[in-house]
């Protein structure tokens, strides 16, 4: 039979109840997207997300077990104030690579193949020396600077440029030997840090560059594998 007696109020999931909370609170303060981050994050966790490279090509370098070259180049105007840059981000890119598990090719061999094409990037030759890769992925970086505009006692870092992706192809229609088709490329642009540049009198040139190449180095890294959404907004 009916009764009279009212019935007990459902009460949500703590959890969902906090994240709610959360959501109401942040989304004026961080954006629609960032609080609707924080809102997955504290009911699911810190999730994965997919690289940009296996977004765009449907590849994962890590699931297929796909193995890289990492190269990196930059003109005579970026080298001659930063001796070294070149090697610094392509050591660091394949630190951070090998970090997450990826195949990533020797040092070693990779500047010996540079070394057979007179330091010069050559995707087919940098191919055919690299006999065991299969996507050659070169950092081509057209700016860098670590200074304010204007004001050398100001440290501000900025960089620009493209990073590719080839794939290499040692099938029948290779013809006269492997080939390496371009099947990514995708621009970038840093700027450390993003708030007020630091005096110069605070840190030391080297350190403060060092501090540029590792976000650039993060930055290109994460394209080729996946991250939480934390790291993206760390």
């Amino acid at each position: 039979m009916p009764t009279n007696e009212p019935r007990a109020a459902v009460r949500p999931p703590r959890r969902l109840t906090i994240a709610v909370m959360l959501l109401l609170t942040c989304a004026p303060l961080s954006g629609c997207f960032k609080a609707s981050v924080m809102f997955g994050k504290v009911l699911f966790g810190d999730p994965q997300v997919k690289s940009d490279f296996e977004q765009r090509t449907g590849i994962s370098l890590l699931k297929n077990e796909l193995k890289v070259a990492v190269i990196c180049t930059a003109p005579a105007s970026v080298v001659s104030d930063f001796d070294g840059l070149q090697y610094e981000v392509q050591e660091e890119v394949t630190r951070r690579m090998r970090i997450r598990k990826l195949n990533v090719a020797s040092d070693d061999d990779v500047h010996s193949a540079l070394n057979g094409s007179n330091g010069k990037f050559n995707k087919d030759a940098l191919a055919a020396a690299l006999d065991d890769v299969n996507y050659i992925i070169h950092v081509d970086v057209e700016s860098f600077s670590h200074t304010e505009d204007g004001n050398a006692k100001l440290y501000r870092g900025r960089s620009n440029g493209i990073i590719y992706a080839y794939e290499v192809d040692r099938g029948p229609d290779a013809v006269g030997g492997p080939v390496a088709r371009k099947v990514f490329y995708q621009e970038f642009t840093t700027e450390y840090p993003k708030a007020q540049p630091i005096p110069a009198d605070q840190i030391a040139a080297r350190v403060f560059q060092q501090r540029c190449v590792d976000q650039l180095a993060d930055i290109v890294g994460r394209t080729f594998y996946d991250v939480t959404t934390t790291e993206i907004f760390n």
